[in-house]
Formats: C-alpha cells, structure tokens, sequence
C-alpha cells in the first residue's frame, strides 16, 4: 500500500516545503524556469518504519496507517539519512513532536 496523494498532499502543505528540522534552511523544491523543469528534493518519511526491519518499524500500526500523514515527516535527504541512522536520539516521540512544531511554526509564520 502506498501512501496517497491526499496524505501526501497534507504533508507538503502542511510543511511549507521546508524540512522539519528547525535549524534546516532547505527549501525541498528546486524550481526551474519551466513548470516541467521543476522537481520536488524533499522526503516523505516515515517516523514508525513502513516495512519490517526497517528504522522504527517495532510498532502496533497497521501498513495503513504507516502510510498515512500521521506517521510521515517531510525532511531533506540528510536529515531523513541522520534520523534512520541515529535511533537513539530520534525515537517516534520525538519525530512526532518535531513534526508538531514545525508545522506550528509554519502555520504561524503564515498567518502573521
């Protein structure tokens, strides 16, 4: 089961394009002069791993609700490849409060 266009809709919305870490400047679009020439960077990841053994993945969650917007964080390529590695100091509780704040930033920022 993939992840839909609706969750995937809701993440990078949500998200502004931006990485969730708070320190990352990384915008996750590169835009090119034509429409055609533009191309997302950004990562959907996953906080509870999509498939067994893989970073997280020791959870209850259905495959459905791992590839929901709920279990997903929008992250540059090295962020997502330092929270895969580093398990210790990215648990799922701290992706999802991550996730958490960045999205309140964004819907802060926004709204000023």
């Amino acid at each position: 089961m993939a992840v839909s266009q609706k969750d995937i809709k809701l993440l990078w919305g949500r998200a502004a394009s931006r990485c969730a870490f708070s320190d990352c400047p990384m915008k996750l679009t590169q835009d090119k002069n034509t429409a055609s020439g533009s191309f997302p960077l950004g990562e959907q990841a996953h906080i509870v791993g999509e498939k067994e053994n893989s970073p997280r993945s020791s959870n209850s969650l259905t495959l459905e609700e791992r590839n929901s917007y709920f279990n997903l964080i929008l992250l540059c390529h090295t962020h997502h490849t330092i929270i895969d590695n580093d398990l210790e100091d990215y648990p799922v509780e701290k992706l999802h409060l991550m996730k958490d704040q960045h999205e309140l930033w964004v819907e802060q920022t926004l709204s000023e």
